[in-house]
C-alpha cells in the first residue's frame, strides 16, 4: 500500500512538472508568434508604401569650400512625395519639396557635413528605398 501511494505521488509530481513546462513553452511560443507577426506586418506595410516611390538622383555635387551638397531629384514613376531625407554619417536633413509628382524635377542644395556616403530617401523609407552615393 505504501509503495502504491509513493507511485501515485511521483506520478502527480511528474504530471505537475509536465503541465508547468507546457504552460511555459506555450507562453514562449505565443510571444514569439506575436512578435514576429507584428514585425512582419510593420515591415510589409513600410515596404509596400515605400515601393510606390520611384525617383532618380542626378548631377550630385559637393562644394567642399561651402560644404554644400547639390543634386537634382526626379520623380520618375509612382506616387508623389513631398519630403526627402539626406543623411551623411550623423548629419540628417529633411528637405521639403513642392509635392514632387510623376516626371517633376527639383534641384536641391543643402549645407551638409559630408562623410564617406550620402543616403537620399523619401521620409520614412530608409530601409526600403534609399539611394546611396559615395562622395570623394
Amino acid at each position: 500500500m505504501e509503495g502504491r501511494a509513493r507511485k501515485v505521488s511521483v506520478l502527480i509530481f511528474l504530471f505537475g512538472i509536465f503541465v508547468m513546462l507546457g504552460v511555459i513553452l506555450g507562453g514562449w511560443l505565443y510571444s514569439m508568434y506575436t512578435t514576429n507577426i507584428g514585425f512582419t506586418n510593420k515591415a510589409t506595410t513600410s515596404a509596400l508604401r515605400c515601393g510606390d516611390y520611384s525617383f532618380t538622383v542626378e548631377s550630385i555635387a559637393f562644394d567642399p569650400a561651402k560644404k554644400v551638397l547639390s543634386f537634382t531629384i526626379t520623380n520618375s514613376l509612382g506616387d508623389r512625395f513631398d519630403s526627402i531625407v539626406v543623411e551623411s554619417g550623423q548629419a540628417k536633413h529633411t528637405v521639403n519639396l513642392t509635392e514632387l509628382v510623376q516626371a517633376d524635377t527639383e534641384t536641391v542644395s543643402i549645407p551638409l557635413e559630408i562623410e564617406r556616403e550620402v543616403l537620399i530617401y523619401p521620409r520614412g523609407c530608409r530601409e526600403n528605398n534609399a539611394k546611396r552615393f559615395s562622395i570623394r
